[in-house]
């Protein structure tokens, strides 16, 4: 599981949280089979879906769908108010360049659109979109809080994995609440976000999230909470069915022509085998939808 840490600072001026999601990140890698570059892409994807956790009600989910013109296809990634995280990449094998030794996002995304979708368990989930200006993943979400809810964002995202797996991942984002905060305050916070450098770096050294708070806001952070987050997937066996009771009649008949089916979820990754008397079901189901 993943450690969180999320609170206020600057007399609640503004709120902030802070992950160490170096475990669900190397989960999802396991998960989808994902190369580096992958695992890098989807790991800041999620890394930032939980950060934004805390502020969503319990059965509210936040999901960041990057649609990219690039290799990479799809990064979605998705959040809910339980502390909990999905996510998956379109092309979970792509390879992707190099730059300034870190693994190049901007390279498999090429552009394309960020769109936000806010579900709040009502009828109609809240749908937002806007234009993916730099592929870095961070910088787009930020975009986004500043064009479509105009809420000043400042956020810092970083996977450092290799062909073996992820050593340290982990993120932070700093929102501002209240427009009254002082030109001093703003210059000194943005003086110690630029002090503070990669987050990895502080996490390889063994630093959790309380620290890097504490390192950012000094004595301005203010009360602050501890929680964890995991990877959970809400796929099961009876929705996996309805995903094939929603095929062409012909289709399902075919399936049971070869006697079974396999339905595999893209939020996971999990297998879900059915034989024929199951694709029977199906049939049946299909009948009512």
């Amino acid at each position: 599981m993943g450690e969180i840490i999320y609170g206020y600072a600057f007399h609640g001026k503004v709120r902030f949280s802070v992950v160490d999601s170096r475990d669900f990140v190397e989960e999802a890698r396991l998960r989808h089979g994902l190369s580096p570059i992958a695992t890098a892409a989807l790991g800041r994807a999620i890394t930032a879906a939980a950060l934004f956790t805390p502020w969503l009600d319990e059965i509210e989910t936040l999901t960041f769908d990057f649609e990219t013109k690039g290799p990479i296809g799809r990064i979605v990634a998705q959040g809910k108010g339980d502390r909990t995280v999905r996510g998956y990449v379109a092309n979970p094998a792509v390879e992707g360049e190099m730059k300034d030794g870190k693994f190049d996002i901007a390279s498999v995304v090429r552009g394309g659109q960020l769109r936000v979708v806010r579900d709040l368990g009502l009828k109609r989930p809240v749908l937002s979109s806007v234009p993916i200006i730099s592929g870095e993943i961070a910088e787009d979400i930020t975009n986004y809080y500043a064009k479509s809810e105009q809420i000043p964002t400042a956020m810092v995202l970083g996977v450092f994995v290799t062909k073996e797996g992820t050593k340290a991942v982990g993120g932070y984002v700093i929102q501002v609440l209240d427009a009254g905060l002082s030109d001093s305050e703003i210059s000194k916070l943005e003086s110690s976000i630029k002090e503070f450098g990669s987050i990895t770096s502080h996490l390889l050294k063994g630093e959790k999230p309380e620290d890097v708070a504490l390192q950012i806001f000094g004595r301005d952070v203010g009360d602050y909470i501890e929680e964890s987050v995991r990877y959970r997937c809400s796929c099961n066996r009876d929705k996996a069915l309805q995903s094939i009771a929603v095929l062409d009649a012909r289709e399902i008949e075919e399936m049971k022509r070869e006697n079974f089916a396999e339905v595999v979820c893209k939020w996971c990754g999990k297998k879900y085998l059915f034989d024929d008397e199951e694709l029977d079901e199906a049939l049946k189901l299909k009948l009512n939808l």
